[in-house]
Parts: structure tokens; sequence; C-alpha cells
């Protein structure tokens, strides 16, 4: 696969998970903006690499990602009507995609993901904050 087609497919999942993460940070929801796009970078990272290894590797990937998920629930802390963390485990979770794919020599998957993550992580802290402001402003009245 080449750089266009896989920043074509990564870039277009990031764009959607953007698009219902804007929802959820506009209405205070503990996995907002950066974290539903984590989780769609992340997934169409599995789906990168799994096209691109036989049914055993594919099921060696299934099962890191889901072991991978417990670690990131561990990160999520509750504490009454507050909820921290869950960015933080969906970019653990999307960490080991780019571990998934370095391990399997996809260098092209393992960079434009991880490129996109720190971007997801960095840039979108400006879009929350007018966001969140909008959204305190909509609760007020």
């Amino acid at each position: 696969m080449d750089w266009g087609e896989i920043a074509l497919r990564l870039g277009m999942a990031t764009i959607c998970g953007m698009a219902i993460g804007v929802d959820r940070e506009l209405r205070h929801r503990a996995a907002g903006l950066r974290t539903h796009m984590l989780v769609a970078l992340g997934s169409a990272s599995v789906v990168l690499v799994a096209l691109q290894m036989d049914t055993n590797g594919s099921r060696v990937v299934q099962g890191v990602v889901t072991g991978i998920g417990f670690i990131g629930a561990g990160a999520i802390v509750h504490s009454g009507r507050h909820t921290e963390g869950v960015t933080t485990a969906a970019s653990i979770w999307t960490c080991t995609m780019v571990g998934v794919a370095a391990g399997n020599g996809y260098y092209k998957v393992m960079l434009a993901t991880a490129v996109l993550a720190v971007c997801i992580l960095t840039l979108c802290r400006w879009i929350e904050r007018p966001l969140r402001r909008m959204s305190d402003e909509r609760h007020r009245h």
C-alpha cells in the first residue's frame, strides 16, 4: 500500500472520529474529541496492519489489542460524576498499534499513525477550549 492510500484511510477515520467527538465534547462527555479521534485512528491502523498479515499474525494483533484495552481501562478514574483518563486510555491503545505496525515492519502505517496521534493530542486542545466555552454558555441559558 502506498503513502497516499495509507494517509487517506487513516485521515478519513480521524476526520470521522472528530465529527463524532465534537458532539461528545459539546455535551461534556468523558470521551470527547481527542478520544474519538484516537480510537478511530487506532482502529483504522489495526485494519491496515491486519490486511497485510496472514491469519495467524492477525490473531496475534487481536490478542495484543484486547490485552492493552485492559491496561487502558486502568488509566480511567471515576470520581463522583467526573471521569478522567479516557483520552490517556485511547492514546495507550493507539500506541499499541504503532508498536504492532513497527514490529511487523509496516513503517508507513506506524509513522502515519504516530504523527496523526501526536497532532490529535496537541492540536485538538485548541478546538476543545472554544467548544467547551460554547457548551458552557448553552447550558447556562
